[in-house]
Order: C-alpha cells, then structure tokens, then sequence
C-alpha cells in the first residue's frame, strides 16, 4: 500500500562472491574475494491521514527540486524521504593445512575489508494556516552524509589431536589482530529545525555547516 501522493520505495542491492583454492601438497593456500552494493530510495509520510502532498516533496533528496519554491499544503505533513549509495568489498587470503600424520590441522590468514557510503535525508513539516505558532512556511531539514570505513586483520589458528590419545583430546590455540579505521562527514543542506539565536557550534547546525568524525580502533583476541 502507497502513501497517498509519495512514489514507492524502491530498495535494490546485488553481490558477487568468488572463492579460489589451489592444493600444494599439503597445504591449501584459498582465496575469498566479495563484493556487495546497496542503492535505495525510501518514502515516508508520517501523516498520511491528514494531508495533502507538496509536489516538490516527492522527488529523491538528490534532486536539485527538492524543497524548492513549496507551498504549504492546506493540511498537516510530515515527510521524510530518504537516498542511499553503499557498496563493500572484502578480500581474505588463507593458508590451511595439517603436519605430523594429520594431528595438527592450522589455518592462517590476511584479511581486508572496505566500504563506502552516502546517505541523503530530507524532512518537511508543514501546517495548515491559522495553526499556532505556524512560521508561514515549510520547515525543511535535510542533510547529508559521507562515511567510509576499512578493516584489516591478520590471524592464525592451530589445533593439535595427539596420536597417542586416540585424538580424542585436542588442544586450540588462536590470535587475530584487527585494526580499523572508520570515518564520516555530515553536510546540512537545509536546517530549518535549527534555531537561529543562539547559535551553538556544538550542537546547532546552518546550512553549509558540517560536521565530521574519525575513529580508529585496535583489537587482540585469542
């Protein structure tokens, strides 16, 4: 069931997977290789029961129209509209193989992954004339975000099953040490929602401002 006035939300993603091995003696050395995107156009209207939608609210937040020249509708609306770009990639390299008569079985490994995204939000709140306090115009909050984040990690694992035991007894030792580095930027593009006096830089916006954030984090487990 559609929202009265709004195009339907669309969500479309794919991804492909490739595994390779090679037998050397031994040893298996492997090769894990994926990738994966997300594109989506969502479209909410909160108070769909009360309203009439302004046509310039029903285009994607990515076009230049969006918000553009509206006029307010003679009932409540509350409208969110929402773009989003990701996409991901990942390799893994790997060596397993096994030593003295198959009672130690290990696997050691490189492992890398990235991704990006962009995320685009629009919000309209809009009230029919004579209410309380109504400013006399659409408020209008969208914004922008740009985040990439990549992760590596090296790790290896043994496991030993004695011989003498029958192998009913075994024993695993483990490491891995990941590191990763995330990062994002978000652009306002309109932020009618933000009070105009006073202007707080921590925590209020204006259109053009932005703010960005990086974090990296460091982890052994075993």
């Amino acid at each position: 069931m559609l929202a009265r006035g709004l195009s339907p939300s669309t969500v479309r993603t794919k991804g492909h997977n490739l595994t390779l091995a090679w037998d050397v003696g031994a040893v298996t050395l492997k090769s894990i290789t994926g990738y994966r995107e997300l594109n989506g156009d969502l479209f909410q209207n909160y108070l769909d029961g009360l309203n009439y939608v302004s046509d310039c609210y029903l285009l994607p937040p990515t076009d230049p129209g969006f918000g553009q020249n509206c006029v307010s509708p003679p009932a409540s609306e509350f409208i969110q509209t929402n773009s989003v770009d990701q996409d991901q990639f990942s390799q893994e390299l790997q060596v397993l193989g096994s030593a003295l008569e198959d009672s130690i079985q290990y696997v050691a490994g490189l492992y890398y992954f990235r991704e990006k995204s962009t995320e685009m939000q629009g919000g309209n709140h809009a009230w029919p004339p004579g209410t309380p306090n109504y400013p006399g115009y659409d408020v209008v909050d969208s914004w922008n975000v740009d985040a990439k984040a990549e992760s590596y990690a090296l790790y290896g694992q043994a496991s030993w099953r004695p011989n003498a035991l029958s192998q009913k007894l075994g024993f695993t030792l483990g490491l891995r040490q990941t590191e990763d580095d995330r990062e994002a930027t978000k652009e306002f593009i309109q932020a009618d929602l933000a009070p105009l006096e006073p202007y707080d830089k921590c925590c209020n916006a204006q259109p053009g401002d932005t703010r960005s954030g990086k974090k990296d984090f460091s982890n052994t487990s075993d």
